[in-house]
């Protein structure tokens, strides 16, 4: 099996979920999916047993991302200064500098929201974020992301082809 491969496909995935639309859709008890197979008892072939579980995976991946705030996390936002960014592949990786106790609290492959505007504001422009892995560290203030924005990853809604 590519694990490399794999990974970078769930990735191709998550990173362009947009998460204030999977909150709206948790809020009218809604999921990733609108509807999932049934899992049934046998299956014709490896691809039909990938297609119905690949599902559930990323049915629970969304459940997750939204967990904390669900059981009363406070998640909030810490200013950063985006230092460069490459692209690596299809990704965009973009080495952001953050206060030394944020970057301590952040872990390596921890799923992070970019923001341009502060998301805890009425303000705040909601299509101006991204979610990213945390590949890694450079140190104790900078924190390498990968993100993947593009026109092709976005055009599922309104707001990802406004980003």
């Amino acid at each position: 099996m590519d694990v490399s491969g794999a990974t970078n496909r769930l990735h191709q995935i998550l990173l362009t979920w947009d998460y204030f639309r999977l909150w709206d859709r948790q809020e009218q008890g809604l999921g990733v999916y609108d509807s999932l197979r049934a899992v049934p008892d046998t299956f014709d072939s490896i691809q039909d047993y990938v297609a119905v579980f690949e599902q559930l995976v990323l049915e629970e991946a969304g459940a997750l991302v939204l967990r904390g705030v669900e059981e009363g996390e406070v998640l909030e936002p810490h200013p950063t200064i985006a230092a460069r960014s490459h692209k690596a592949g299809q990704f965009l990786v973009v080495t952001v500098c953050v206060d030394e106790e944020v970057g301590r609290r952040i872990s390596d492959n921890d799923l992070v929201m970019l923001s341009k505007d502060n998301p805890e504001q009425e303000s705040a422009r909601r299509q101006l974020h991204v979610l990213a892995h945390v590949e890694g560290h450079e140190g104790p203030t900078l924190l390498r992301c990968k993100t993947l924005v593009d026109d092709a990853s976005q055009a599922g809604s309104k707001d990802g082809l406004e980003r």
